[in-house]
């Protein structure tokens, strides 16, 4: 692919694998044609009927200063590269609709000439039917009429009355029929119209999501484009994420979480809510904490001047008149002592509640982080499964073209089959008359008839030709299998060539269907010729006996590992 600058990248394969003669898909391949035999070719880049393809190998192309070596594209690279073939196939298919629609549109057009054309007969009828009309009037009272009557009178004029009223009846049937479907041809019209338009919104933004990524990737290279990229997507997927978590609420925990299955945003929502009432909760009840411990310090206060004032009576020096506050200030303390020990207990209980509440904020704060985590988590898997699915759609293509090279391939050998076979019984036809003709002219002669002519052997020279370049064509096309296979596997990611990787299981999966044993089966059976029952044949004694023996042998061994194997399919 060419670079900025003029340069140009060569892919190079960094490993290229062998493969078994047996492994591989024969692409299409040649055929012989019917007539003459010429072999049938084709452009590289698409499947050849009946053709031979050569497959296409990268040269060198050489920039400024020669060829530059680039790195093997990263995964990234094919992630974009596949992203910008579903925009492009996005628009293809956006194209076709608008196509569509406008054909559509030439249907309505059409619709609309043929409903004026028939509310023009409409105009018609209603004004043969008024001069019908009064004509009727004029023959039924006797006056002279306005233009020359039917020599038949009044009734002639009500059957023709009668009659053009009948088809005046499957006229307006006929009219209210259009007028319906004009009605709908406008609404399919304004659907389609309305269509049309999301359409074009549709491709003016995949066309600018495309020139931007274009535009990135030739400004940042590969490797700064696909970060951009992410970056877009993730930003508009935290969006997404964002207004999902903003609607929806979370029924099921206000009534007491009976009978309901949260989904993760209504969680995190109410996990917020109970996180921001504790909050506040815990605030209110350090209020209420501060203004009761203020409370305490006026009251000990007061207890400790009570305590003085109880020390002063005790020792005689106060004087009489102080002695009616000082007993009230007395009175005071011991109610004083009551209520310190009454909101002692109180904050104590206090103070539980607020241990309690900050376990219930520690809980909700560990299950916000839990949900961020499941999160990331969630994201994380969608961008693997997606990139799964990209190279799953990836490989599933490529599998359905080479399922139609193979049944061109297919198409082609019948083809050729069945002319051969016509040319063959067309051959045996003309033999026959020629040998008719030949003995017919030697009885008339008198003289001895001709030599047959051996056909047989010059039928079994035709087969084994015809077998060997068979033969020969199956070579070549497992070598362009192998080839393929080869430069194919050249492009694949490491995991993919290691060992009990996938590269493993595609062997064991063209190991299965053959596995070699209905070939040499057959060969044996030839060999031998067990084809027919051994029990009439002379001369089994001896080295010819074993030798048939062992070949039976091994088409049985043979078979049982066939069956073996076709289990496995």
């Amino acid at each position: 692919a060419p670079l900025r600058g003029g340069a140009c990248a060569v892919f190079q394969p960094t490993r290229t694998p062998t493969w078994g003669g047996s492994s591989g898909t024969a692409g299409p391949s040649g055929s012989a044609s019917g007539g003459g035999g010429e072999m049938s070719s084709s452009e590289p880049g698409t499947p050849a009927r009946g053709g031979l393809v050569a497959p296409v190998i990268p040269t060198p192309a050489l920039g400024w200063g020669g060829a530059l070596p680039v790195p093997s594209p990263t995964k990234e690279e094919e992630n974009l590269r596949a992203q910008v073939r579903d925009l492009e196939e996005k628009l293809e298919t956006l194209k076709g609709g608008g196509n569509e629609d406008k054909a559509k549109l030439k249907e309505l057009e059409k619709g609309g000439g043929q409903l004026e054309q028939v509310q023009e007969w409409k105009s018609k009828m209603g004004g043969g039917q008024a001069d019908l009309q009064k004509r009727l009037k004029e023959a039924k009272g006797g006056g002279v009429p306005s233009r020359p009557c039917p020599p038949r009178g009044g009734k002639d004029a009500l059957e023709a009355k009668e009659r053009y009223m009948e088809g005046g009846g499957d006229t307006a049937d006929a009219i209210e029929m259009a007028t319906l479907d004009r009605g709908g041809a406008e609404e399919r019209a304004e659907s389609l119209q309305q269509e049309v338009g999301g359409g074009k919104e549709k491709v003016e933004y995949l066309t600018m999501d495309l020139e931007r990524g274009g535009h990135e990737i030739e400004e940042k290279g590969s490797d700064g484009a696909a970060s951009s990229y992410q970056v877009g997507g993730g930003e508009e997927q935290n969006a997404r994420l964002k207004e999902a978590l903003g609607t929806g609420a979370f029924p099921g925990l206000a009534r007491g979480g009976r009978g309901c299955c949260p989904r993760m945003r209504d969680l995190s929502a109410w996990g917020g809510q109970e996180h921001v009432k504790l909050q506040k909760q815990m605030e209110k009840r350090g209020g209420e904490l501060e203004s009761l411990r203020q409370q305490r310090e006026k009251l000990r206060g007061g207890v400790k001047q009570a305590e003085k004032t109880v020390d002063e009576l005790k020792g005689g020096g106060c004087p009489w008149w102080e002695m009616g506050w000082r007993f009230e200030a007395v009175d005071g303390g011991g109610g004083a002592e009551e209520m310190v020990e009454t909101l002692t207990e109180r904050r104590g209980g206090l103070e539980e509640k607020v241990r309690e509440l900050r376990e219930t904020v520690g809980g909700g704060e560990a299950m916000n982080e839990m949900n961020d985590e499941l999160g990331g988590d969630a994201r994380e898997t969608e961008l693997e499964l997606r990139e799964q699915l990209g190279g799953a759609t990836g490989r599933v293509r490529e599998a359905e073209k080479r399922v139609e090279g193979g049944e061109e391939t297919v198409a082609d050998y019948q083809q050729t089959i069945k002319k051969y076979r016509e040319l063959t019984a067309h051959l045996q036809d003309g033999g026959g008359e020629l040998m008719s003709q030949q003995e017919a002219s030697a009885e008339k002669r008198g003289g001895p008839p001709p030599e047959m002519f051996d056909f047989k052997i010059k039928f079994g020279g035709g087969k084994a030709h015809a077998k060997a370049g068979g033969g020969e064509l199956r070579q070549m096309e497992v070598q362009q299998a192998n080839r393929g296979g080869g430069l194919l596997t050249s492009f694949m990611p490491d995991s993919f060539l290691r060992h009990g990787g996938d590269h493993d299981c595609v062997l064991v999966l063209l190991l299965i269907p053959g596995g070699g044993c209905k070939l040499i089966s057959k060969q044996a059976q030839e060999r031998f010729e067990l084809g027919g029952g051994c029990a009439e044949r002379a001369g089994l004694r001896g080295a010819a006996g074993g030798g048939v023996s062992f070949a039976a042998g091994l088409v049985y061994s043979l078979s049982l590992g066939g069956a073996t194997l076709h289990k496995y399919e």
